[in-house]
């Protein structure tokens, strides 16, 4: 299943002639104490691992620890602005692939496209 949506994203960025391509997350299991910061990283990097052996580059990762409602947490676009304006790409050549109406909505409220990843 996850690696089919890998291969989908791969396509997707190919097809599309994309540049980038990254992690934007809410952890809020973080700030919850369900588990550590350093086990969400572990298990990141190992994701993150099964990508580049399936040929998907990640080039970054955005993540909010906090449970609390906050301009970066999604649905508001905190997360998805800072990746714009760090990588300085417009709003018209960014295109979110998500899993969650959360998603959908941080997408609306940064103004780019977006689909879920079923629907890709």
């Amino acid at each position: 299943y996850r690696i089919n949506n890998i291969a989908k994203i791969n396509n997707f960025i190919k097809k599309n002639e994309f540049n980038l391509c990254g992690f934007a997350t809410n952890q809020s299991g973080v700030g919850r104490n369900y588990f550590s910061e350093n086990q969400f990283w572990k298990c990141h990097n190992h994701i993150i691992e099964i990508c580049k052996k399936n040929r998907l580059k990640i080039d970054f990762t955005a993540v909010n620890f906090f449970k609390s409602e906050t301009y970066y947490r999604k649905p508001n676009s905190g997360m998805l602005d800072q990746i714009r304006c760090f990588y300085s790409v417009s709003r018209e050549n960014i295109f979110f692939i998500g899993d969650k109406y959360t998603d959908e909505k941080a997408a609306k409220n940064a103004g780019i496209k977006y689909s879920f990843i079923n629907k890709l």
